[in-house]
This record gives C-alpha cells, sequence and structure tokens, in this order.
C-alpha cells in the first residue's frame, strides 16, 4: 500500500485499466470452466492436468506427465461428455499436450534482456500522454531501463 502523497506503483494503475479488467474477468471464468470441467470427470481422471482451451473444436489439456496424456487420450469420449455437459457445447475433438516441467519453469522465468533504445523511446512517449502518477511511474521506468538512479521521491 503507497503512502498519500506518494506515486503509486506502475501495477496499481495497469490493473485499473477496461482492458484488465476484461482480461481478468475472462481468466476467473477460464478457472471456473476447469473446475467444472474436473468436477465432472471420473474419479480416475482427477490428476495432474490442466485445462487450456476449450471451444467448439477442441478440448485442450496440458499435462507434465506423458503417462498422464495417454490415459487421458484413452478416455476421450468421458472428456468430451464432460465438456459438454459444462459448455452446452461438444467440442469435436480431444487434444493432450505434454509440456516437462522443465521447459515451462525456462517460460516462466526466461532469461531477462534489458529492454532496447526502441522500448525505452516508446516508453517515453507513453508518458507523455499518461496522467500525471502514471506519467511518474513510466518515467521511472525508462530511467531504470537506461540504468540511471531513480530520482528522489517528491
Amino acid at each position: 500500500m503507497s503512502q498519500p502523497g506518494r506515486p503509486k506503483p506502475l501495477n496499481h494503475w495497469l490493473n485499473n485499466l477496461p482492458v484488465e479488467q476484461r482480461t481478468l474477468r475472462q481468466l476467473g471464468h477460464f478457472a471456473r470452466l476447469a473446475r467444472r470441467l474436473n468436477a465432472e470427470m471420473p474419479p480416475e481422471l482427477h490428476g495432474p492436468w490442466k485445462l487450456a482451451a476449450l471451444d467448439a473444436e477442441r478440448l485442450l489439456l496440458v499435462t507434465e506427465d506423458s503417462l498422464w496424456a495417454t490415459r487421458l487420450r484413452y478416455l476421450e469420449t468421458p472428456l468430451l461428455d464432460a465438456a459438454e455437459r459444462i459448455g452446452g457445447l461438444r467440442p469435436r475433438r480431444l487434444e493432450v499436450q505434454v509440456r516437462p516441467a522443465r521447459e515451462r519453469a525456462r517460460r516462466r522465468h526466461p532469461s531477462r534482456q534489458p529492454p532496447g533504445p526502441e522500448a525505452i523511446k516508446s516508453i517515453r512517449q507513453s508518458a507523455e500522454q499518461a496522467p500525471e502518477p502514471l506519467r511518474r511511474a513510466l518515467l521511472r521506468l525508462a530511467r531504470h531501463a537506461e540504468g540511471k538512479p531513480d530520482d528522489p521521491p517528491d
């Protein structure tokens, strides 16, 4: 929590944008679908898998374990039945992908490269159009990306 009179973190402003609110609402809806799908499945299918997509075309499940992938593929019919019960529309096919934990960890923590000059320029241009608290946060971000010290707080 920031103190009165101090700039708020950039996340405060980004989380209040309409696009962010829509995205969060969609993520919540997708999480509810995943919980409902898990509840509709037979007990032998409760395991280390995650729902990645559900629409009229496909039900996409992701797991880290190739044995679980085989089990999920084998039980395609009960999975598609469960998807139809929660979504109201039966997907045309089941897809199961195996993503090893190593690969997931690399995607979660990619090697961080400092932003290039074009990115810093873009941040500064965005700051010119932003309301005051966000403007200061963007300028602070640009200074940090350039390796310059932060200005003292106002």
